[in-house]
């Protein structure tokens, strides 16, 4: 029996193209495709909703509906200034 896999996917990412992710659940059979239907590529890291959804896969492991879809939104704006050493 092949281990669960959960794959999360962002459907606008510029980096890594959505299609990429529905191509490898595709080739896994044991895996469960997870949509964030959001821009950016850290899906976990910019949405509330697909970070929840990913913690209780991971602690639970619930049985995800193939093709489970999350909300969308604009990134956070994040504090990219890095201070520079004197």
């Amino acid at each position: 029996m092949l281990p669960r896999i959960l794959l999360a996917g962002s459907r606008y990412d510029v980096s890594t193209p959505y299609e990429w992710s529905v191509s490898l659940s595709r080739q896994l059979p044991s895996a469960t495709l997870l949509t964030y239907d959001g821009v950016s590529s850290g899906s976990y890291d910019d949405s509330p909703c697909a970070r929840q959804a990913i913690d209780a896969y991971l602690a639970d492991r619930p049985n995800l509906a193939e093709g489970h879809a999350l909300p969308g939104g604009r990134p956070p704006a994040r504090n990219r200034s890095r201070a520079r050493p004197s």
